[in-house]
């Protein structure tokens, strides 16, 4: 079909529709007659809305920090679900209903009512929160939104208080927890710096200078016990001299023992040895077997002379005395240069150890400091949240205030009237127009040319022009004069319900 046979089609449908112009007419005072039944025996719903928003703090930022762009969001998502949770709609059922179901599906039948006519708009950037309630008692309406506004407002404040406090008590259990481990840290610190703190790097340079002093003591008292065991030989050998072939009686009255004059030679001899020679030499070795040898004779062959009862030591000469006390100033300096030898082992024992006792005593430091600093951390963060919860239970933080209270709606909020109206129309004249085109549709009849060619792919030879007659005057005339009746018959329904059923909205 061209688009000039569409055209054609379409203008003998509104010919056809027009030659009836009264359904027209009919169909809308028909779909507003309607309308306006509908509309005063449709239930009217009143909607109160009401608005609340985050109040600034009334402190200064350092005690209270404005997170409204960040906590409000989530307090918004809360808030949602209080006004809708059975908590909030039980107490509304309650007092404003006079509702009180004990059974549970007339509880939750009542909640999902109630439910129902709330609407909630959450805006987070410009913090505000608009709550609306729909009932058909428009003072009802807005006294529920009201409450409504007060119960957020209160479970806010309530739960920001519970929050701050909750915070605050989580805090101080954790600080009293790390400064527990900060104590056991610092005391086990203490015990280490007790225990090792001469093996640390702190003490390192003090260790290695005694080790050189102890060193130089004992290199000064080796050259010592040399000279010392030179000056006991000549003395011995001038013993020896004097003493020439006499018994051991006769050295025991010159003062010199000779058991004792042995045993010193014998140990000068393993002195000068060790020396030179290490404690597993084979004449180490065999100077102490000797050295035993003669003290086991000692012990099994005692001195007769000696243990002779009630005799009397004989005088010691000069020349013994001053071997005895040579001897015995010996004996001193090989006391010292042990002692002198155990220092420098411990000092070496202490430099050896210092990287492992230092990296233990670096790892107990960090960790005292790493619980100190959180004790820090814990303690201003602590002191915050303290801050805080007295803001929160004076009010003084972050509250919800109410921006504009709900006000008593003075027209409903459904239905619509536009809405009514315009269906009603729609119906109007769906009802009476319709009909035409879809008697037209479905008995297709030929008015002229152009509809001929638009159903019909036929060539048209001859065309007969349309001759007005007495008949089709008369005919027109009629058709008017029908048109006019029935539009004046339908108006005048529509003034009669215009006055039992008014519009008023």
């Amino acid at each position: 079909m061209s688009q000039d046979s569409g055209k054609a089609l379409a203008w003998e449908l509104i010919d056809s529709v027009m030659h009836s112009w009264w359904t027209i007419v009919a169909g809308l005072c028909f779909g507003l007659a309607g309308a306006l039944i509908a509309l005063h025996f449709i239930p009217r719903v009143y909607l109160a809305e009401a608005r609340m928003r985050v109040s600034p703090a009334k402190m200064p930022t350092e005690f209270a920090r404005a997170t409204a762009s960040e906590d409000f969001a989530r307090r918004l998502v809360t808030l949602r679900e209080l006004v809708f949770g059975e908590k909030f709609l039980t107490r509304i059922l309650s007092k404003h209903y006079g509702i009180s179901p004990t059974d549970a599906n007339s509880r939750d039948r009542a909640i999902r009512w109630v439910r129902s006519r709330i609407e909630v708009d959450a805006a987070p950037r410009d913090g505000l929160f608009t709550l609306a309630f729909q009932d058909d008692d428009p003072q009802r309406a807005a006294t529920v939104a009201n409450a409504l506004v007060g119960l957020c407002i209160e479970e806010n404040a309530r739960s920001r208080s519970e929050s701050a406090t909750l915070v605050a008590e989580t805090l101080e259990v954790e600080l009293t927890d790390v400064r527990v481990n900060h104590d056991r840290a610092k005391r086990a610190l203490r015990e280490y710096l007790t225990s090792f703190g001469a093996m640390t790097e702190g003490a390192l340079e003090e260790n290695r200078r005694r080790r050189e002093t102890a060193e130089e003591r004992l290199a000064e008292n080796t050259e010592r016990q040399l000279r010392q065991r030179k000056t006991l030989a000549e003395l011995q050998e001038t013993l020896s001299e004097s003493s020439g072939e006499l018994s051991g009686s006769d050295l025991e009255a010159l003062g010199v023992d000779p058991y004792e004059q042995q045993l010193a030679r014998l140990e000068g001899e393993l002195k000068n040895l060790l020396i030179d020679y290490t404690e597993k030499h084979p004449d180490v070795d065999k100077k102490r077997r000797e050295i035993a040898a003669l003290k086991v004779r000692r012990v099994t062959q005692p001195d007769p002379i000696e243990d002779a009862p009630g005799r009397a030591a004989p005088p010691k000469s000069p020349l013994a005395k001053r071997f005895e006390g040579e001897r015995a100033e010996l004996a001193r300096m090989e006391h010292d240069a042990a002692k002198l030898r155990a220092e420098i082992a411990k000092y070496d024992s202490r430099i050896t150890v210092t990287p492992e006792r230092q990296g233990r005593l670096d790892e107990l430091k960090g960790e005292a400091e790493r619980y100190e600093r959180r004790v820090t951390e814990l303690e201003n963060s602590l002191a915050r949240a303290r801050s805080g919860q007295e803001l929160e239970e004076r009010q003084q933080g972050e509250q919800l205030e109410v921006v504009e209270l709900a006000q008593v709606p003075r027209r409903a909020s459904q239905p619509q009237p536009v809405k009514v109206l315009l269906v009603g129309l729609v119906a109007g004249l769906a009802l009476f127009v319709g009909p035409i085109p879809a008697r037209r549709f479905l008995n297709p009849m030929v008015a002229s040319e152009a509809g001929l060619r638009a159903i019909s792919d036929l060539p048209v030879l001859v065309s007969i022009p349309r001759v007005a007659t007495q008949e089709t005057t008369n005919f027109g005339r009629h058709e008017r004069m029908r048109n006019f009746g029935l539009s004046l018959a339908f108006a005048a329904v529509l003034a009669v319900i215009l006055v039992y059923f008014p519009f008023s909205w």
